[in-house]
C-alpha cells in the first residue's frame, strides 16, 4: 500500500474515535440535565361494574361427564348467559349458536368410542370472561 493510503486510514479512525467519544460525553450531560422525576401515585382508570345477576355461570345439564350413550347423536342441554355465543366443537362437528335465553339444547351426532365435547361460551357484553367447559361422552352401538 501507498504511504498516503496508510496515513488517511489512520486519520479517518482517529478522527472517528474523536467524535464518537465527543458525542458519547456531550449527551450522557445532556440526558442527566433533561430529566424529570415521575409521581410515584398512580391513577386508575375507572372500571365497569358487572350485573352479576345477568350473569349465569357455564352449566351443562345433560349429558354428564364420561356417560355412556347408545344413540348416534346426543342432546347437549345446559345453561348460560343469556344472549350469548355459545360453541361446541368435537371430532365429528363444529355448532355456533346464539342462545336468546338462559337455557340452550344442541343436538351433536357422535363418533364410535370416545368423544371429546368441548362447550365455550362467549357473552355480549365484554367485561364478562368467557367461559369453558369439557365434557367425555362414549357413543357404543349395540
Amino acid at each position: 500500500m501507498k504511504k498516503e493510503t496508510i496515513i488517511a486510514v489512520i486519520l479517518g479512525i482517529g478522527f472517528g474515535l474523536i467524535v464518537a467519544i465527543f458525542m458519547v460525553i456531550r449527551t450522557g450531560t445532556q440526558n442527566t440535565k433533561n430529566t424529570k422525576t415521575i409521581a410515584n401515585s398512580i391513577s386508575s382508570a375507572p372500571t365497569k361494574q358487572i350485573n352479576q345477576s345477568l350473569v349465569t355461570n357455564l352449566e351443562i345439564t345433560s349429558p354428564k361427564d364420561n356417560e355412556l350413550i347408545k344413540d348416534k347423536a346426543v342432546s347437549i342441554n345446559g345453561k348460560a348467559t343469556k344472549n350469548s355465543m355459545i360453541i361446541i366443537q368435537s371430532s365429528v362437528k363444529d355448532i355456533i349458536i346464539k342462545n336468546k335465553e338462559i337455557n340452550f339444547k344442541v343436538d351433536m351426532p357422535l363418533s364410535l368410542g370416545e368423544n371429546v365435547i368441548q362447550v365455550s361460551v362467549y357473552p355480549d357484553d365484554k367485561n364478562v370472561p368467557f367461559q369453558k367447559k369439557q365434557l367425555q361422552v362414549y357413543y357404543l352401538a349395540e
